[in-house]
């Protein structure tokens, strides 16, 4: 047989051996698959858990592996149709008497999204080790694993939104502070920032639904027991626009630093706060006013001292200052219209279980003008100190205090017309020329009328003349 037949013979031996093999497709590869989904900072979102081209499977023990950064695992609950014992602890684990080829969703994953989660994604997946996943045969089984993920968006962001309020020069305003889209709180550390040349902080209250324990001091602390969701106003800020404040916009706000806010779990809580602000208008503020008298050196006068644009008060603690080498007070009157208690000693206190709004003499100080006071104007000054005027709610009530006086006269000697602190001989001279007509200027009036009728005359010469003769 030539070689050229043996080749041949070759090429149709090996042709005929290919045309019987049989040509085979390789099967889906088993796979484990989480789903996906988008969820907020505190919503709760479910991921399913499927299981696809399964070959067969009677056993499984996997983990759940996820974003804790962003995500707290709830729970999980199994899927409907799937057969066999399912139980979870910390690990998921399932088990059949025979091979299921069951394919669709496993069990559903339940999320919820941390109240301070960053925005992005979550990965969420599971895994197992070798043994893990097995058949009736106890023959391992190997699925991929294709994870899923929680989108984390920020839809919403908490706020902290102070209010606004307006007042003019002398009055108390009140600035509320809200939560707006707060997620659960347990504390919260505010500091109180504000424009100082327009107001005065006096005080904050916090709202009794909160509950809790509430403290003013530097900053502003609230701790509670218990996490609250509370939206609307929890905070009231108390100011006082002092007398000359110009009027315009005073701002207002809260800040806080890392970690002085947070839930019940001492997580932090991020809130953003939006300022807010006062507006100071053009207006009269209330005034304490004292009046003005005059007496001579040895009489008792009073001076009253009077409310004007009185806003309501139930408290007040009032010092008087006052010459003390031209005047001695002796006593402080309230008028019957403030009712309540008075007292006075070194200071004038009084309170009232009522508010009182009128205006006018609230108080009559009774001054006696010192022997020898020297001729001229004794100031008198009335004053307070912070939380010393208030109104039936404690608030502080703003008022401005105009000074009044005593003017000391020259003290008065009936006949003593020339004024040097004598009746003499002189003194019917000098009246006689008062009487023609010189300058009234040069003698001393009240001196002068010596009959006591109002008027110089001729009626005070014989008058005058009489007393001269003893």
């Amino acid at each position: 047989m030539t070689v050229k037949k043996i080749i041949s013979l070759l090429l149709v031996a090996l042709i005929l051996a290919a045309s019987l093999v049989t040509v085979s497709f390789a099967s889906p590869s088993p796979e484990i698959e989480i789903g996906s989904g988008s969820a907020a900072p505190g919503e709760a979102i479910s991921l399913p858990v499927e299981i696809k081209n399964n070959p067969g499977i009677s056993y499984f023990s996997i983990s759940i592996s996820y974003d804790s950064s962003r995500l707290r695992l709830d729970g999980l609950e199994k899927g409907e149709g799937v057969p066999g014992n399912f139980s979870y602890s910390r690990k998921v684990i399932w088990m059949s008497s025979s091979d299921v080829t069951f394919n669709g969703t496993l069990f559903n994953l339940n999320f919820t999204v941390l109240d301070n989660a960053p925005a992005g994604d979550a990965s969420v997946s599971v895994t197992y080790n070798e043994g893990d996943i097995y058949n009736a045969n106890e023959d391992d089984v190997n699925f991929a694993v294709k994870a899923g993920k929680v989108s984390v968006g920020s839809l919403t962001v908490p706020q902290i939104v102070v209010g606004s309020a307006e007042g003019a020069a002398g009055s108390t305003v009140h600035v509320p502070v809200e939560f707006c889209d707060n997620p659960g709180v347990s504390t919260y550390t505010l500091a109180v920032e504000y424009d100082d040349t327009r107001l005065n902080f006096t005080g904050a209250s916090s709202n009794p639904d909160l509950g809790g324990q509430f403290i003013v001091a530097e900053k502003i602390v609230w701790v509670s027991l218990d996490e609250t969701d509370y939206n609307g106003t929890f905070l009231t800020l108390d100011f006082s626009i002092p007398n000359g404040a110009a009027p315009g916009e005073a701002y207002v706000t809260v800040s806080y630093s890392a970690g002085d806010i947070c839930n019940y779990n001492e997580d932090e809580v991020y809130f953003e706060t939006v300022p807010g602000k006062v507006t100071v208008v053009a207006g009269d503020a209330p005034k304490i006013t004292v009046g003005e008298v005059s007496g001579a050196p040895g009489e008792a006068v009073s001076v009253p001292v009077e409310f004007d644009g009185n806003p309501g008060i139930s408290t007040f603690t009032l010092t008087f200052g006052y010459d003390t080498e031209k005047l001695s007070l002796n006593s402080v009157t309230p008028a019957d219209e403030l009712g309540g208690q008075f007292v006075f000693a070194d200071r004038a206190v009084w309170v009232s279980m009522d508010e009182v709004q009128f205006d006018g003499v609230f108080l009559t100080l009774n001054f006696t003008i010192l022997d020898g006071a020297a001729e001229g104007d004794a100031e008198i000054t009335v004053s307070y100190s912070a939380g010393d005027i208030c109104d039936y709610d404690e608030n502080e009530v703003y008022f401005e205090t105009v000074p009044g006086k005593v003017t000391v006269e020259s003290a008065v000697l009936i006949g003593d017309v020339n004024n040097d602190g004598m009746i003499t001989i002189r003194d019917l001279s000098e009246l006689k020329r008062l009487l023609a007509g010189a300058s009234e200027d040069e003698f001393n009036l009240a001196n002068s009328d010596v009959s006591g009728d109002g008027l110089v005359t001729i009626s005070d010469l014989s008058s005058l003349k009489k007393m001269l003769a003893g």
